[in-house]
């Protein structure tokens, strides 16, 4: 649940997540435990529907499965990503780690790979809203430069910037010695520094 300012009072309003997936039992199970834990869930089984209701509504997650009847998640989530900053979190059967990368560099959040816990999905989709709340209210108090600091990632003295590419430690002599990434090596530390 999140909470929103209406007529001046904080209210709590239901999370709002779309299910684009295919295979009926799993999209039953996902809804199931998600109206559970206070989420209004809303499934699709075609990304050609998956796209449609996407763009008609304002989904606060996307649960994405990449084998898709019609248009393809891959597409599907290229396609989300110019909506808005909707966050997509990868449920699929695709292992391979160019697969993960992938997703993850054509904007996915998150990817988890199927069979699944639903505790595991339940805690990612928690971290992907907090994330996304918390980056609401920097920006609505700050500037955009505090908006780019706020996508850091800080593990030890290293310091990765997603949006540069860009790795350094803090614990350099030069304060200017950072390295750049190509895609796949910054996609690759992020998923392992988070």
């Amino acid at each position: 649940m999140k909470t929103e300012r209406i007529n001046g009072e904080r209210v709590k309003v239901m999370s709002k997540i779309l299910i684009v997936e295919d295979e009926e039992a799993i999209a039953d199970l996902e809804k199931d435990y998600l109206e559970l834990s206070d989420f209004e869930v809303t499934i699709e089984n075609t990304g050609d529907k998956g796209l449609e209701t996407a763009m008609a509504g304002e989904f606060d997650l996307v649960i994405l499965d990449l084998m898709l009847p019609g248009v393809t998640g891959e597409t599907l989530l290229q396609q989300i990503q110019d909506i808005g900053d909707i966050p997509v979190i990868v449920i699929s059967a695709k292992v391979g780690i160019d697969d993960k990368v992938d997703a993850l560099l054509g904007g996915a959040a998150d990817y988890i790979t199927k069979p699944f816990a639903v505790r595991e999905l339940l805690a990612r989709i928690t971290v992907q809203l907090r994330k996304r709340d918390l980056s609401a209210r920097a920006g609505q108090t700050a500037g955009p430069d505090s908006c780019q600091k706020d996508q850091r990632l800080t593990v030890g003295d290293l310091m990765l910037d997603p949006v540069l590419r860009e790795v350094s430690s803090q614990k350099a002599q030069d304060k200017n010695t950072a390295v750049r990434l190509t895609r796949t090596e910054a996609a690759i530390l992020r998923l392992l520094m988070q």
